[in-house]
Order: C-alpha cells, then sequence, then structure tokens
C-alpha cells in the first residue's frame, strides 16, 4: 500500500430498512497533535487526493457513494471529481452567502449531491434549503422536540432528512417513525434488545454452533462434522479459502482439505462469521463491521509479541456479538467455552488483546483522539500500522462478501 499522510475510515449511512445508502469517509492528519488544530480545506483536499491516487475507491465504499466534508474554499473550487461517486457536505461552518448559494446551484447542474451538514436552522440555513439535496440533523446535539421541530419545518422541501450520530435503536426507531429517510451511528453495532426478552430460537442455534466452535477441545472430525451438517456454510467455506485473497495455487476440494491447509483455529473463526451472517434480520453491513475488526485486530496482533493473531480475530468478532444476538455481551462470553483472557480482553479491555481491540474500535469510529498512541508503540503499533490494518481489512472483507 502506497504510504500517505492520513488517517482513513469510513462510517455508514443506511436507510429506513438498514439498507446500505452509502459512507461517509472520515480523515485526519497522521500526526495525532494535530487532530484538533488541521486546516479544513487541507483535509478535505488530501482527502480527495488520497482517496482518487492512493486508493481504490471500490475498496472503501464498493459502488456506494462516497459523503465528504467541504469547506467553502473548495466547494468554489472547480473540482474533477466524479459526481456519480461523491456526495459533497458542506459543514456547519460554511458561509452560505449569495456566491456559495449560487455555487451549490451550479454543482448539482453538474449532477453532484449536495448535502448540509449538522444543520441546524436559523435565517441564513433556511435560505440554502432550495438547493441542497439532504439535510443532515446532529440528533446528540438536539433534545427529541428539537429534532421534531426541525423535522416538520424541514420536510416541507424536496430534501431528505438524514439523522446523524444515531447511539443506539432507541433513536433509531424515533427518528423513523418522525419520517427520517437516511440514518448514520454506531446504533448498527449495537443491540436492539439488551433484557426482558428471550433469546429468538434461530440465534439459539446459531448461539449453539458459536459456542460448539469455540470449544477448545473441538477436534478435526468435530469441527468438519458441524460444517459438514450445513451445506450452505460449506459452500461458502470453500469459495473463500479459494479466493484469491489466500493465494492458493491448487483449489481445495473438501473441508477437511480446508482444515489441514488453514489449521483448527482459522477455519473455526471463518465458520463463525459464516454462522453469524445467517442471522437473516441484521444488516449485512454489520457481517461486514464484524469481519474488518476482527481481521484489524489479527493483523495488528501479527505486529506484537505476546499474543495470538487467531486469538485476536476472535476477540474481534466475539466483540459484536450482542449486536448479532440481542443480549448483554457479558452474558453471551461469559456462557461461551473460551479462555478468560478472551473474555477480559472482550468485557474489560484487559490484556494486550484488549488494549489491541478497544483501538481498534476507537479507529473504526474515527475516534483517533481517543486512541492510546504511546501505548500501542509501546507493542510496535505505529498510526501507520492502524491506517494500513483498517484499509487491508476493508479489501478482504469486502472481496470475501462478494464471493
Amino acid at each position: 500500500m502506497t504510504e500517505i499522510a492520513a488517517l482513513l475510515a469510513r462510517q455508514p449511512i443506511v436507510d429506513s430498512s438498514k439498507k446500505l445508502q452509502g459512507y461517509e469517509l472520515l480523515f485526519r492528519s497522521d500526526d495525532p497533535n494535530a487532530f484538533q488544530t488541521a486546516d479544513g480545506d487541507r483535509v478535505t483536499s488530501e482527502l480527495l487526493d488520497n482517496v482518487l491516487s492512493a486508493f481504490d475507491l471500490d475498496e472503501l465504499v464498493g459502488d456506494s457513494p462516497a459523503y465528504i466534508n467541504c469547506t467553502r474554499n473548495l466547494l468554489l473550487q472547480k473540482t474533477l471529481i466524479n459526481p456519480d461517486r461523491f456526495v459533497l457536505e458542506v459543514l456547519e461552518d460554511v458561509k452560505l452567502d449569495k456566491e456559495l448559494l449560487f455555487c451549490l446551484k451550479k454543482l448539482r447542474d453538474q449532477g453532484f449531491t449536495i448535502a448540509l451538514d449538522d444543520f441546524k436552522l436559523d435565517m441564513q440555513t433556511a435560505k440554502a434549503i432550495p438547493f441542497v439535496d439532504i439535510i443532515k440533523i446532529d440528533v446528540l446535539d438536539h433534545s427529541k422536540e428539537e429534532i421534531a421541530s426541525t423535522f416538520n419545518t424541514v420536510k416541507q422541501h424536496k430534501v431528505k432528512l438524514l439523522a446523524e450520530k444515531v447511539e443506539n435503536y432507541q433513536m433509531f426507531e424515533y427518528c423513523k417513525q418522525l419520517g427520517f429517510e437516511l440514518f448514520q451511528g454506531y446504533f448498527l453495532c449495537k443491540p436492539e434488545v439488551l433484557s426482558g426478552k428471550k433469546m429468538e430460537s434461530n440465534k439459539l442455534v446459531v448461539m449453539d454452533l458459536v459456542a460448539k466452535l469455540q470449544n477448545p477441545e473441538i477436534d478435526f472430525d468435530e469441527l468438519a462434522g458441524i460444517i459438514d451438517k450445513d451445506p450452505s456454510i460449506a459452500y461458502k467455506l470453500l469459495k473463500m479459502v479459494n479466493s484469491s485473497f489466500y493465494h492458493r495455487s491448487k483449489n481445495v476440494e473438501s473441508i477437511r482439505q480446508a482444515i489441514t491447509i488453514l489449521g483448527l483455529t482459522q477455519v473455526r473463526n471463518l465458520v463463525t462469521i459464516l454462522m453469524l451472517s445467517k442471522l437473516t434480520d441484521k444488516p449485512n453491513e454489520l457481517v461486514i463491521t464484524a469481519l474488518v475488526r476482527a481481521m484489524m485486530c489479527q493483523l495488528l496482533a501479527k505486529n506484537t509479541k505476546g499474543t495470538d493473531p487467531g486469538g485476536s480475530f476472535l476477540v474481534g468478532l466475539l466483540s459484536t456479538l450482542d449486536a448479532f444476538m440481542d443480549q448483554p455481551l457479558d452474558a453471551l462470553i461469559g456462557s461461551m467455552p473460551v479462555p478468560e483472557s478472551y473474555k477480559e480482553a472482550i468485557i474489560n479491555f484487559n490484556g494486550l488483546m484488549g488494549t489491541i481491540l478497544v483501538n481498534t474500535m476507537l479507529y473504526e469510529q474515527g475516534a483517533w483522539q481517543k486512541i492510546n498512541w504511546n501505548q500501542l508503540s509501546e507493542h510496535n503499533i505505529t498510526d501507520y500500522a492502524m491506517r494500513d490494518a483498517y484499509c487491508n481489512s476493508l479489501k478482504a472483507a469486502q472481496a470475501l462478501q462478494n464471493l
């Protein structure tokens, strides 16, 4: 991968059915001390340069549109990016005067989709509504009454409303009932029901199989037997193993051959994610998030001493189990036959695997200022290593999902 001075992540944007509608690209300078002082024009300019020259956009967002933050100067400059691939977000501190509004009109005429970021209704922003396609409302920054009031005022116009920073399903449902069409936040990685409701039968079956897979005493024949009982899992596993990701010179033709080549740990980790992906009530983006997190933990563990990459993959994967099962994570993990060190890493972020996990989660959220860079450097994990592990995990996860 080309070395560039950037930390890059993405956040999914979904519709009311939790179907993917795009990604916002998150970007910062690779200097941890520059997070709060980075110049907006330079940040967005570097983001575009990096996306267009150093990365394959398809590896970052697939065929979905990429939302990018734009400053006033960058909006006024002539842009060469493809209007079919990008949504231009007008930052909240951009002065919405006649010159800028005329610019927005020209950009829309060229085919661009325009979004107003962090929208707060006032005389200036009201004048901009006819010139944009999407209005983003930060639901963490407003009361429910304020959200409803702004929504009812803006919905009279021909714009889509996007609720951003939706942190839980309660807020998702509230905004969905109001009539928001798009949603952005970390609610996809949260359980819909924490307590007071029994686990559904299909989830009980999957949970039982996942638990069996994690039994440290599982042997070759038992693992092969679990896989062989589900033809769809066996088929997908063989497609994974024979994909370009594993660089096999010869085709792997049987489950037992796959286990022999990849080993028990790697196969049961792959089968675990395949089992979870069968839960039809969960959005595909959750599966991708779980796979990216697990792969990133594994890649970072390879650069450190004293931790097992396969175990780190499992820790990353199981940290999303509550979102799949809609039950408290500590109860789910407590019942799993995994080592105590794994449980401590997942629940309390203890140990080296816990350190890798919590910082991986912060990275995927774009909360780079909260990452303990000094602690990571002690384990030979740099900002470049974090960035590369994330981007390589995205690429691998999307490739496996497309099989």
